[in-house]
């Protein structure tokens, strides 16, 4: 999960207990600052790399 909202303790305690999902990932960049990681990823995946692999 990204966004402000993803770094609500409160909401995402009731995902787990309350949705069968088991696993909750809110990424380190999760505020306004993810937006520098999306458009790095965006480019990344734009020019051909696949970042399952290592080159």
């Amino acid at each position: 999960m990204a966004g402000g909202c993803a770094l609500n303790s409160v909401a995402n305690g009731k995902i787990r207990e309350q949705t069968p999902f088991e696993h909750v990932y809110v990424q380190p960049a999760a505020a306004d600052s993810g937006t520098a990681l999306g458009a790095a990823l965006h480019v990344w995946h734009r020019s051909g790399h696949d970042r399952q692999k290592r080159r």
